[in-house]
């Protein structure tokens, strides 16, 4: 059995609920003690406007810790977003596994930029694979340089330069109580804006 209600509405409840209304219908902003503090500095895509582009090259890279080195294409794209407060990085590369074979996907991945609370930047990336990280990426002079703590397996840094329209970037890998290793090394050209 339903109950029925009868009787005129309370006219509080309409007002607030009317006033609810009004403030979804005309996208209200929240109270500005609700609004998070503005972050001091550029934002994302000004501080990382030189990277903005589409860019494609050549890569070497072997297995973390050693290994034979293979080759692959790469084309990367960088876009602002969010309004500029965060920048995506869209990557994809392939390489001939087989001669006469056509190239296969060997690197498929996306990350984004932006400026963390506590004033320095992240980013955050997802592979084809499944994994992902969060890390801290520090501004240099000519580029940028990003790193990672794998664990127990150890650990992962990466340096990047940007001039002259050439992106050159190398990633190390460093086992517990070992030496760094370079397996990586990345160099794309801007093919465009």
């Amino acid at each position: 059995m339903h109950a029925r209600r009868t009787g005129a509405i309370a006219p509080g409840w309409v007002i607030a609920a009317l006033g609810a209304l009004a403030l979804v219908m005309a996208g209200a902003a929240p109270a500005p003690a609700q609004q998070p503090p503005q972050q001091a500095g550029p934002q994302a895509a000004e501080a990382f406007a030189f990277l903005l582009g589409e860019w494609e090259g050549i890569g070497e890279a072997s297995a973390p810790g050693g290994g034979e080195r293979g080759e692959f294409t790469v084309r990367e794209t960088i876009r602002a977003e969010a309004g500029g407060h965060a920048v995506s990085l869209r990557g994809a590369g392939e390489a001939e596994m087989h001669s006469g074979q056509p190239p296969v996907r060997v690197h498929d991945a996306i990350g984004l930029i932006w400026r963390h609370h506590d004033g320095g930047w992240r980013m955050r990336s997802v592979t084809m694979h499944g994994q992902s990280v969060e890390a801290g990426l520090t501004l240099t002079d000519a580029g940028f340089d990003w790193g990672f703590s794998a664990g127990p397996m150890g650990e992962f840094r990466y340096s990047a330069t940007v001039r002259d329209g050439v992106w050159r970037e190398t990633g190390e890998f460093r086992a517990p109580d070992g030496e760094w290793t370079e397996f990586l090394v990345m160099t794309l050209t801007r093919i465009g804006d």
